[in-house]
């Protein structure tokens, strides 16, 4: 795959968080664990909660999220990341509020374009703290319903094999598995019509 989910790059030209297309979901309320969070496009705006983001994270999510571990989000790589061209690629994020009243990134599910236009690189992350709450499965079916819409046939994943709570739920919405040669990993295939196939 010559692009990955976490290094999508909005287009020369982009205006990233101009007005958004009728199939980029507007914000909503959406609760975890009782408690009320927001579901939403990423925008430039929230290049600072993605860095905070990433400093919660451990070693090991930082790992299985990327598929290799590195210490700094910069100030630069965080724009790339909130500022896709959300008319083409997806970036959702669930923010919780923090103890100062401001939005805190809980989780992040995006999608990026492959070069065939008919299927998507989709990768996720959770807070940990945040687990085990239903933050991912809420994120994937956003991103499966979005991709239906723009006529999208799969999305697929790269995920390390030990992430089982992730395969697992791959496979609970309908993907198929298979392991990569020579790499500790699992080739995910999610097909969004499969009564089709």
């Amino acid at each position: 795959m010559n692009r990955r989910a976490s290094d999508a790059r909005p287009p020369e030209g982009a205006t990233p968080g101009s007005s958004l297309s009728s199939d980029v979901p507007e914000a909503r309320l959406v609760s975890f664990g009782g408690v009320p969070h927001r579901l939403r496009p990423l925008t430039l705006a929230d290049a600072d909660r993605l860095i905070a983001f990433f400093q919660s994270h451990n070693e090991e999510t930082v790992r299985l999220r990327y598929g290799y571990f590195f210490r700094e989000m910069t100030p630069s790589r965080a724009r790339q990341l909130v500022g896709v061209d959300q008319h083409k690629d997806l970036a959702l994020g669930i923010f919780s509020t923090g103890a100062d009243g401001t939005e805190v990134i809980d989780a992040i599910g995006r999608y990026c374009l492959m070069e065939d236009g008919k299927a998507a690189e989709m990768a996720f992350i959770v807070r940990e703290s945040k687990r085990r709450l239903g933050m991912a499965q809420t994120l994937l079916h956003a991103l499966m319903d979005i991709a239906r819409k723009r006529g999208l046939n799969e999305l697929v994943a790269q995920v390390q094999r030990e992430n089982r709570g992730m395969i697992a739920l791959f496979q609970q919405a309908g993907a198929s598995s298979r392991s990569v040669l020579g790499a500790d990993a699992v080739d995910i295939r999610l097909p969004l019509h499969p009564s089709a196939t």
